[in-house]
């Protein structure tokens, strides 16, 4: 009988047989039996049977009984070429704002005609899009008219778009993607090629461009990522172009990457209420900047911004979130877990049932009204696929209901079934869930499950959690009470509850009764206080708060009766004398405005809200250990070790987003060992999922500790060798705060990190391979033939002869110092070098291969792409890069050995041939 039969044998129960076989299971992680069985939720007859037969089979492996997992998958790879491609570089969001007079007089062979026209031919824009024309007409006789919109669509079978952040720190290195869109019927073959760009460090740099070759399957998009180092402030562009094999399907795309200096921005807010009325019928306010001048970085551009708001009701959320700049936009399609969907879905229900009550959709376009109503269906028809047999709704359909979730679906389809067709038995079994299963014999209701966001149900989980869960299942039943009847619930909770409050979502509610009792002059107020706790952007710090004080203003709004105003503000800038801005308001036109000014210090703010979220921080390293390196194929284990950096909590559902080097793969067995059977290290993994829009390994972990990192570790197989590899980004974030931390690796640098030359705190992009010194028999013509060369790419503009001064390590950087014995080909920047010290650098992962020895002479024959001037201490400095050559130059005494002298006599004749003929291809 073996080992492994032998354990099972011993357990009679299923489940423990279950978990003695999963102890025994071999997983490539560096955790104990102990910490192994920190995960399993089985109970403690599981715990005790894993352990037993994790630390019997672990002894009876030490006696030499070992396991290997191997995994074999090839990928296709070929090769193609393209043709000149126009790259594409206007985006606008709109556009042919322009104005057209009809002729007045018939034409000549028309000349009963009714109507006149006037034809113009105007290229589109470059964006791939639907662009909709609409027509206004002025007349004298007929009035206004407006035409139907006219819809255009731009396509094209293969494109390519281009995915930025919007902002980028100079000298951060970070990862961008262009998306392959391939709407032809047939399997494509797509070359891509990041095009090398000034003050952008890349794999392109030095090269020209940086090429990608792979397959994009009929009718799919794939994503290419690269990585690149922006090396200087300001606007830079990126290119990226791609062609179609055997194809005249080709793209190219240009955007504009926003860099901006080191350092922590600032904001300094202010928020203050004009009542002119109240002060004679003008009033004047002073805002002065509250950041210190001595804190602001030097060179750094500084922004002051003013907004003046009319009526309080069209907030910055609703202005901001409706034409598409806040969470994705407010009307937006719902999308991912039970939670996820819930949140993006009570976004359209909050948009449109505000907009209704307020009458405000003319403002944001009334198309936008069947906008929203389709995205609602679309998250109730999502959110049923989380919905179980007993009514309850989980984040999962294999995970735990919550109490809270299902309170809240109960909540918001309440509200959503005003607007689109809900089933009341979906609200009515969800609320019979909550009474009978989780509601307490004295009223109070209990969690049963979790809720993974924790910025979704605000102190629900805090301080006093019973009083907030009971209050928040209340009034999930109050708003479901017209669809089901649960009265007798409803006055027993009430009973617990004695008016327990908490702030913004009590206060809201205290509205809401106000509105009722049709109190408006005690609900003015509240209104207007709620204007000034809105957080940056206009939210209110969690998803539960949001719907409620939105629900509540929303209801003052449609049944106050306020007077309309009229006001006129008058802005006067520091530095621009004479300069005003005026904005006039009244009670119909709700118009917000705003100004930028770039020269001002003063940060100033009206009516807009104050405040961020604290930012919580996941902490992660990442290792690449070389396993087994053979002809067939390199195999490496990648390590990544997590940490949530908070001294109290875990983090909730997070994400492992982790790019692939180009030319691996994954051992999915070794993924499929950390997500299966009782002690499972992670929930779930993926490939090819929108989170990482196609290119990416995903990774799910229910949890992230905050005592002791969490370990992933898995095998991926090198199958293809590839001349030049990108490193690759390792991303972990929480499912619900999508603030990354971004590692980078590769097989052959520290930390995965682009090459950079850096002294003096100031840092040249060089990402390329390292130099050889020639030690090999050279010949004598190519020797000479160095000398001269020029090509599209490549020019060589100095020869020297140098001697070895001085070497020292500085950051990332090698330096020598070198004296430059003779000029044979003066470059064509550095005038005059002979008889002076010049530094040359180089990586410290190239140093072997340079291989340059102090006291030693060489010949050094480099690029003018390879000369840069240190402005700091007016010299220039060279770098050996890998299209430099390096030979020893022997001392006269080797040169009058057989060894040394076939060199000596070569590099003799170059130096004459170079003084006598120069360069004929000049």
């Amino acid at each position: 009988m073996d080992v492994t039969t032998s354990l099972t044998s011993q357990y009679k129960d299923e489940l423990e047989r279950l978990c003695c076989l999963d102890g025994m299971h071999v997983i490539p992680l560096s955790y104990s039996c102990e910490r192994r069985s920190e995960y399993i939720q089985d109970g403690e007859a599981c715990v005790k049977a894993f352990l037993h037969c994790c630390k019997e089979i672990e002894a009876h492996r030490e006696e030499g009984k070992e396991q290997s997992l191997i995994l074999a998958r090839s990928e296709e790879d070929d090769s193609s070429y393209t043709d000149e491609i126009t790259t594409r570089t206007q985006f606008p969001e709109s556009w042919l704002w322009t104005d057209v007079n009809l002729p007045v007089n018939c034409p000549v062979d028309e000349p009963s005609c009714k109507t006149t026209s006037l034809e113009k031919t105007f290229p589109l824009q470059d964006s791939i899009t639907t662009w909709l024309f609409t027509g206004i007409s002025l007349s004298e006789n007929h009035g206004i008219c407006v035409s139907a919109p006219l819809e255009v669509i731009v396509r094209k079978d293969f494109f390519v778009d281009l995915q930025l952040p919007y902002s980028a720190v100079r000298g951060e290195q970070l990862e961008i993607k262009a998306i392959l869109h391939n709407y032809s019927p047939d399997l494509i073959t797509v070359r891509v090629d990041l095009i090398e760009v000034e003050h952008v460090c890349s794999s392109a740099s030095k090269r020209r461009r940086y090429r990608q070759e792979l397959n994009v399957a009929p009718d799919s998009t794939r994503s290419v990522p690269f990585i690149i180092i922006p090396m200087k402030e300001g606007e830079l562009p990126i290119v990226v172009k791609a062609a179609v094999k055997d194809s005249s399907l080709n793209d190219g795309i240009s955007k504009i990457l926003r860099v901006v200096p080191a350092g922590v921005l600032v904001k300094a807010s202010h928020i203050i209420t004009l009542e002119p009325n109240k002060r004679g019928g003008t009033e004047r306010k002073i805002l002065n900047s509250g950041i210190s001048l001595t804190e602001i970085v030097p060179n750094t551009p500084k922004s002051t911004q003013i907004s003046v708001t009319g009526r309080e009701e069209l907030s910055t959320m609703l202005e901001t979130a409706i034409s598409g700049n806040m969470m994705g936009s407010l009307i937006s399609q719902p999308f991912g877990c039970g939670e996820q969907n819930m949140i993006t879905m009570t976004l359209p229900v909050i948009a449109t049932m505000y907009l209704d009550k307020t009458n405000q959709w003319e403002d944001v376009g009334f198309q936008r009204r069947a906008d929203g109503l389709r995205h609602i269906k679309t998250g109730y028809q999502n959110e049923l696929a989380f919905r179980k047999s007993d009514g309850s709704f989980a984040v999962h359909p294999n995970v735990q209901s919550s109490t809270w979730l299902t309170a809240y679906v109960v909540k918001v389809f309440a509200m959503a079934s005003n607007l689109v067709p809900i089933e009341s038995s979906v609200i009515c079994d969800a609320i019979r869930f909550l009474i009978s299963q989780t509601q307490n014999s004295d009223g109070s209701f209990r969690e049963i499950g979790r809720v993974y966001s924790s910025g979704m149900n605000g102190d629900v989980q805090g301080k006093d959690a019973d009083a907030s869960m009971t209050a928040f299942c209340l009034i999930a039943l109050q708003e479901a009470r017209s669809t089901c009847h649960s009265t007798v619930s409803i006055q027993h909770t009430g009973k617990y509850l004695r008016g327990k409050i908490y702030t913004l979502e009590a206060t809201a509610y205290a509205l809401l009764a106000l509105v009722k009792a049709e109190l408006f002059t005690e609900a003015a107020p509240v209104v207007r206080w709620f204007t000034t706790q809105q957080k940056d952007g206009g939210g209110y710090g969690s998803t539960q708060a949001t719907i409620i004080v939105y629900q509540a203003v929303a209801e003052y709004w449609a049944n106050s009766k306020e007077p309309e105003y009229d006001i006129s503000v008058d802005i006067l800038l520091p530095g621009r004398s004479g300069e005003y801005y005026k904005s006039g308001h009244s009670g119909d036109s709700q118009r917000v405005w705003r100004s930028n000014s770039k020269n001002g210090v003063a940060v100033l703010r009206s009516a807009e809200g104050e405040g961020q979220a604290a930012a919580r921080s996941l902490s992660m390293s990442v290792q690449l250990i070389e396993e087994k390196t053979d002809e067939v194929e390199r195999v490496y284990k990648l390590r990544i070790d997590v940490l949530f950096k908070n001294k109290n909590s875990d983090a909730t559902m997070s994400i492992l987003d982790i790019g692939l080097l180009t030319g691996f793969t994954v051992n999915t067995r070794d993924l499929d060992l950390l997500s299966k059977g009782r002690a499972r290290i992670i929930s779930k993994y993926e490939m090819n999922t929108f989170l990482s829009e196609r290119g990416s390994l995903i990774i799910y972990l229910n949890k992230v500790s905050h005592r002791q990192p969490e370990e992933i570790s898995f095998r991926i197989h090198q199958r293809l060798k590839v001349g030049v590899m990108q490193p690759a980004a390792v991303s972990v974030y929480e499912y619900y705060d999508q603030t990354p931390c971004v590692k980078f690796y590769h097989p052959k640098r520290k930390a995965g990190e682009l090459l950079q030359l850096c002294r003096n705190e100031e840092c040249t992009c060089a990402e390329e391979n390292c130099s050889m010194q020639k030690k090999e028999k050279i010949s004598d013509d190519d020797r000479i033939a160095m000398t001269c060369v020029t090509s599209s790419n490549a020019k060589t503009d100095f020869v020297y002869k140098v001697q070895v001064d001085d070497f020292y390590e500085d950051l990332s950087t090698d330096v020598y110092t070198m004296s430059i014995l003779e000029s044979i080909k003066e470059g064509s920047y550095d005038v005059g070098p002979q008889g002076k010290q010049r530094v040359f650098l180089g990586f410290p992962n190239c140093r072997k291969s340079i291989g340059l020895v102090k006291g030693k002479t060489y010949l050094i024959m480099g690029l003018s792409t390879d000369i840069y001037k240190d402005e700091k201490n007016q010299m220039y400095q060279y770098v050996l890069g890998e299209r430099t050559w390096i030979e020893y130059w022997p001392t006269v005494a080797e040169c009058q050995t057989d060894e040394y002298r076939p060199t000596c006599l070569g590099m003799e004749d170059m130096v004459a041939q170079y003084r006598l003929f120069g360069c004929l291809n000049k």
